[in-house]
């Protein structure tokens, strides 16, 4: 027990002594990094501010519960970048899974109020696809949120080795995989092209009341193929 003790301390000294010295220079002199990383705060961005202002501004109510879940999927989007910007793409997958199906309760509570009480995801789904959130022009955005979901559960069950990532050590944190972290940041712009677009579309008055310069950063985010639609520009 005693000589247990001490390896116990001594390994929690190395472990301090990691903390203290954690740093992510190598990662940002990372020209490639750079460039994946700029892609996903792009998206990010866009979505945070379209979500912060969305209950700051007055005139455009949003039920408090729908806010709350609609923020959550903000902060896991914002947990995915942080785990991402460190090496941890498997956790930063598993956040953005988490991400969806709070982005999914947020939009659609409002016309189904119990979808927050269903313990079943593909149910969650099955009543996101017939609500009116996602009817018309906008089952397009529900497919690919939809076919997100599904890769990111890869990860969430190990489907193969390809989501595996056999982390033994905290000390190979953080790093950086060039082919790894692109896959991450597909997921990433994907996901939040398609919740920003979403967003854009069901809060249209809203989103033309933006600041202008709030409205700039949310509309580089917009899919390029909901423009006119966002817009009000008939065809």
């Amino acid at each position: 027990m005693v000589i247990m003790g001490r390896l116990m301390n001594e390994d929690f000294d190395r472990l301090l002594e990691f903390l203290n010295n954690y740093n992510l220079t190598a990662s940002v002199g990372d020209k490639d990094f750079r460039k994946i990383l700029a892609s996903c705060h792009k998206r990010y961005y866009s979505y945070l501010v379209f979500v912060v202002e969305l209950n700051q501004q007055s005139g455009f109510s949003i039920q408090e519960n729908q806010y709350d879940y609609l923020l959550e999927s903000v902060s896991d989007v914002g947990q995915s970048l942080f785990s991402f910007m460190n090496g941890c793409y498997k956790g930063a997958c598993l956040l953005l899974r988490s991400s969806i199906e709070n982005f999914i309760k947020a939009v659609c509570l409002k016309e189904n109020p119990n979808i927050i009480s269903e313990k079943s995801v593909y149910k969650i789904f099955d009543l996101a696809k017939v609500s009116t959130v996602f009817q018309k022009s906008k089952s397009g955005l529900y497919d690919s949120i939809h076919n997100q979901y599904v890769e990111l559960c890869k990860d969430v069950h190990t489907a193969s080795i390809l989501n595996m990532d056999h982390i033994t050590a905290l000390n190979v944190f953080p790093k950086f995989d060039s082919k790894k972290a692109e896959l991450v940041c597909c997921h990433f712009n994907v996901l939040l092209s398609a919740y920003v677009t979403l967003l854009s579309v069901v809060y249209n008055d809203f989103y033309h009341s933006l600041y202008y310069k709030n409205k700039e950063i949310v509309a580089a985010s917009i899919l390029t193929s909901f423009k006119k639609e966002i817009n009000n520009i008939e065809e």
